[in-house]
């Protein structure tokens, strides 16, 4: 994958379904809906396509006030030319990691210990049941609180669980049945990006687990990229941005950095 191209706008998802139009810029995955990791819109759309490379055919095809992220290794200063020759200006550069999980992954010896001893204490899951789903709200909130930040309430959460391309994971413990862990995504049959997540502190060894069975997940479904959703592209070290990133580099993809414009 070269590069990956989000148009934030509002969209029906029929378009979304039918990329057929962005034939010509080499579409290589189909749209999918995508809900916003913070606010939780649920009617925000978000139009993925991947391509080669930005031309002014994209570039005249969007909405006089609209959101692009590009996803790429580094921009090219004919991108860079282009989008200041269409009143786009550079609003934030953050970073993600994306791993394709056909490719072999070498993990760690601490990562593969801890995936071990896990598939004897955790039982994996998709959260399909709205008992469980509640469970997961109140972990991710609880997860937030401590953090700071507020949380949507549950009914709004209800409807975004609506959107037919949302679908979460989670890790269970088998002495309790609780869960403890779980990662929410929205995904189509090639793309997986993850919106956001939650662990019980207490379980450190359940984040290895879980995202090691999601990519399993990906590879049984013959899904091509999974993307770990942003992180520090230039972390200071022993900041929790410095461990979020090396938490998500430690699985084998390939970095991207994230320029988001706006006109």
């Amino acid at each position: 994958m070269n590069s990956v191209f989000r148009e934030k706008t509002w969209i029906e998802h029929r378009h979304l379904l039918n990329p057929s139009k962005f034939k010509e810029y080499e579409l290589h995955a189909a749209g999918l809906g995508f809900l916003n990791s913070v606010n939780f819109l649920k009617d925000y759309k978000e139009k993925f396509t991947h391509i080669d490379a930005l031309t002014q055919e994209v570039l005249s095809s969007l909405k006089k006030k609209t959101t692009i992220i590009l996803v790429r290794k580094s921009m090219s200063e004919e991108e860079k030319k282009l989008l200041e020759n269409n009143n786009f200006k550079l609003k934030r550069t953050w970073g993600t990691l994306i791993l394709e999980p056909s490719k072999e992954i070498n993990l760690d010896s601490n990562t593969s210990k801890n995936i071990r001893k896990s598939e004897k204490r955790l039982d994996f899951l998709k959260i399909d049941s709205e008992s469980d789903f509640k469970e997961y709200y109140d972990l991710f909130k609880e997860s937030r609180k401590e953090l700071g930040f507020k949380t949507p309430s549950y009914k709004y959460f209800l409807e975004v669980k609506k959107n037919k391309y949302y679908l979460a994971f989670a890790v269970k413990s088998k002495e309790t049945n609780k869960i403890v862990a779980g990662i929410a995504t929205i995904h189509n049959e090639n793309y997986l990006l993850e919106i956001n997540a939650a662990r019980d502190k207490k379980h450190y060894y359940a984040n290895d687990y879980l995202k090691w069975k999601i990519i399993e997940y990906c590879k049984l479904q013959g899904i091509k990229y999974y993307d770990f959703a942003g992180c520090n592209p230039d972390p200071k070290e022993g900041t929790k941005d410095f461990n979020i990133k090396r938490f998500k580099e430690k699985w084998g993809g390939d970095f991207y950095y994230e320029y988001t414009y706006k006109r």
